[in-house]
């Protein structure tokens, strides 16, 4: 025995109102989860690589510094007027005494683009060798009480200088704090 299948509708010539909402509705809400999707994807990118540059920033602004103070021979933090944003004790000037017997003078401060920067100029007597200014972090929050320099003194009774140091980007922000000890063979800090 052969079976044979039959259109239930012989008369349908095409597809009925109904079914086109019903299409477009489907359509809409899978177009609608996509550029949700989209969206948030874009904005996860951007706070994590917000948040990414920021850590950055604050990481490279604690290395310099700190592998600077460990080398300066003499350590002068700004005082009142003299400091530039005001309450942050900057600009920090290192200098040291290098192996060639030229003398080095390195100067950290912020400019008006809120960067560390790092001014290192060498002499050799009075003559001047070379100067360099090299931008060590973007991003900077110039508030004192996110970014200044301190000193203070650890519990054996020696000079600590204190480094917080904040970036900020977008919505981001990351904060560090560094303590540096100075050399034994460094003159105190003053300032």
């Amino acid at each position: 025995m052969i079976h044979t299948f039959r259109p239930v509708h012989t008369d349908q010539q095409g597809i009925t109102f109904v079914e086109i909402l019903v299409a477009i509705g489907v359509a809409g809400i899978i177009a609608g989860a996509i550029v949700t999707t989209i969206f948030q994807v874009v904005i996860m990118n951007t706070t994590a690589s917000d948040h990414m540059i920021v850590a950055r920033q604050v990481q490279q602004a604690g290395k310099d510094v700190s592998r600077d103070i460990y080398q300066a021979q003499t350590i002068v933090l700004a005082e009142g007027e003299a400091q530039d944003p005001p309450g942050t004790g900057f600009p920090l000037t290192l200098t040291w005494r290098d192996l060639e017997l030229r003398d080095n003078v390195v100067v950290y401060r912020i400019n008006a683009r809120n960067e560390l920067e790092r001014e290192h100029s060498r002499y050799d007597g009075d003559d001047l060798l070379s100067t360099k200014t090299t931008i060590i972090a973007r991003h900077i929050d110039i508030r004192p009480e996110k970014t200044h320099l301190d000193k203070t003194l650890s519990d054996d009774l020696k000079t600590v200088l204190v480094f917080t140091v904040t970036a900020t980007k977008g919505e981001q922000s990351e904060t560090r704090v560094y303590e540096v000890q100075p050399r034994p063979h460094q003159k105190e800090p003053s300032g």
